[in-house]
């Protein structure tokens, strides 16, 4: 595999840093916060998992799996609600 396409702990470790506090978590219940507060040695699993992944160009089933609940915001609700009282 290219080195271009290698993941790197460090890689790994700025991307995390990089996520959002206080989202929803995914299908599984895991949200940035696990990933954020993990031991470090997680880091380096994932690195590993990324690079097999890259590798063998697979992708687990269950990486496919999730779901969007939309929730209008404020602004547009209010405006709903208003066409509605017409």
């Amino acid at each position: 595999m290219a080195d271009a396409h290698r993941f790197d702990t460090e890689l790994v470790s700025t991307v995390i840093g990089n996520l959002k506090h206080g989202k929803a978590p995914d299908i599984n219940g895991l949200c940035a916060e696990h990933l954020y507060f993990c031991h470090p040695s997680i880091l380096l699993l994932l690195t590993k998992l990324f690079n097999l992944m890259m590798l063998y160009s697979y992708i687990p089933a269950g990486f496919r799996y999730n779901y969007i609940v939309p929730f209008p915001k404020p602004k547009e609700c209010q405006q709903i609600i208003n066409l509605q009282r017409l």
